[in-house]
């Protein structure tokens, strides 16, 4: 991306103080064209004489053309020098204002004012036609400035729907994850309610078999039972009996009726699985409604800007202010060093003794190089503090050096934005991010995936903007990453 740099653009080699703005170009040459204009009606006179208006109503039309823009309306017996001349119409000055008026319906007339007052008529119609051009230019600034505000709604509109799809992206990542989840915890409990179904049949077969051996004993009765036994010893031992088998009788009922409550329960669960199942359904096809409608406005909104230059300079203007509140937010993040935390987060190897040997934090291509730049479309030097690496949207993207993550939100201009601070004074940033992988304050480790490669805040499509900072100032990447 442009403009991540700390320097400001140059044009032509040349300082200015910000990236130049095409509105102020159009405000520049509006004030030319009513300066020339204004001499004109001074040298009209003597050039090609006077026009008479012989109608009533005659309109000034700002071009040869009975369909163009009416600029006024002259009475009759009007006298204007003119200045021009084209078939069926005569090109005039009036109170500073240029334009045409048909030959049919006015009068020619040469020569020069009157002698007598010339001076000071002359000097009125100047004074005159110095108001009238400041009032045309107070009009023109502000319409220059209504300009300018549509041309800064536009940027923050961009930035507004690129955020809300960012927070939409993770919503739907959240949803996708719970619904895994809940997916998985319907298949154990469709599996639990099997195996209990299995087993609650063969507990109810059982008990029905003792129910109707109870029933039996009923019948019989349990003193005629003990009374058939022919000594005390076997009544004994038919009483210890009878009060073991009516013991497992009552266990195997009792096994029974939790079965029944449990299987109850499970099939509840199952039921409220499958409504919430059904219910994260309708949610992620609303939020992936959302999601479209809001990537379509962003492609709307990119066009918008690739299309119209001023646009694109108020892009490029953008994250030029963006580069700087990150300059800013690294100076305010920075905390004093501790020792004995540097060692136990980022190892024994300081970052410095790194630098030719780091790895790529993404598999891809350098597309954009550290340092100033032409952009010859605008004919403008920018200055990056970064690279981008251009790399499939969702690739990982790995943490160069161990250290604590200090900065992970978004950062307008730089969507999905994460700083590592490595210890002595360096730091490495990672920009345009899809999803983000660590909070702030989580140690990571030389390699560890951090974060997936995405587009937000880039004007280019998916890539990784990386930075290396040191005390806060962006030094070139690439002669700290390892070659090949």
């Amino acid at each position: 991306m442009d403009g991540r740099g700390r320097r400001r653009p140059r044009r032509n080699g040349r300082r200015v103080a910000g990236v130049p703005c095409f509105t102020e170009t159009i405000y520049r040459f509006l004030l030319i064209l009513l300066c020339l204009a204004a001499s004109a009606s001074a040298a009209g006179a003597e050039a090609n004489g006077w026009a008479v208006v012989e109608a009533t109503g005659l309109k000034l039309r700002e071009a040869p053309t009975v369909g163009s823009r009416v600029l006024g309306v002259l009475p009759e017996q009007t006298r204007v020098p003119v200045i021009g001349q084209v078939p069926g119409w005569v090109k005039v000055v009036v109170d500073g204002t240029v334009g045409y008026l048909s030959e049919d319906y006015v009068r020619r007339e040469a020569g020069q004012p009157e002698a007598s007052g010339s001076s000071e008529d002359r000097m009125q119609t100047l004074q005159r036609q110095a108001r009238d051009i400041d009032r045309q230019i107070a009009r023109r600034q502000a319409e220059v400035a209504q300009i300018r505000q549509k041309e800064q709604t536009v940027i923050a509109d961009l930035d507004a729907v690129e955020r809300r799809l960012s927070q939409t992206r993770a919503a739907l990542a959240k949803l996708r994850s719970e619904q895994a989840a809940l997916r998985n915890a319907i298949d154990e409990t469709d599996r639990a309610v099997a195996q209990l179904e299995a087993e609650t049949r063969q507990v109810r077969d059982l008990a029905a078999r003792r129910l109707t051996a109870l029933y039996k004993l009923n019948w019989l009765g349990r003193v005629q039972i003990l009374a058939a036994a022919g000594t005390v010893h076997d009544f004994v031992i038919r009483e210890k009996a009878l009060k073991r088998i009516l013991a497992a009788d009552e266990a195997i009922l009792e096994r029974f009726d939790r079965q029944r409550r449990k299987l109850e329960s499970l099939l509840a669960d199952q039921a409220q699985q499958h409504q919430r199942m059904a219910s994260l359904a309708s949610e992620l096809k609303d939020r992936l409604r959302a999601f479209d409608a809001e990537q379509a406005r962003r492609n709307d909104l990119l066009a918008q800007i690739r299309a119209r230059k001023a646009l694109e300079l108020a892009a490029i203007e953008a994250l030029q202010k963006a580069a700087t509140r990150l300059d800013k937010t690294m100076h305010r993040l920075k905390a004093p060093p501790d020792e004995n935390a540097v060692a136990a987060v980022f190892g024994d190897t300081p970052f410095h003794a790194r630098k030719g040997l780091l790895k790529m934090p993404v598999s891809g291509e350098i597309i954009h190089f550290f340092g100033p730049y032409l952009n010859r479309r605008f004919n403008v030097t920018n200055v990056r503090g970064g690279i981008d690496i251009q790399a499939e949207k969702g690739a990982p993207i790995r943490a160069v050096h161990g250290g604590r993550v200090l900065f992970a939100d978004w950062f307008r201009g730089y969507g999905n934005l994460m700083i590592i601070d490595h210890g002595d004074a360096y730091y490495t940033v990672y920009a345009h991010l899809e999803e983000m992988l660590k909070p702030r304050g989580a140690p990571v480790k030389a390699g560890e995936v951090i974060a997936t490669v995405g587009d937000t805040g880039s004007l280019e499509g998916p890539m990784l903007y990386f930075e290396v900072r040191h005390h806060g100032k962006p030094v070139d990447p690439v002669p700290w990453l390892e070659r090949g």
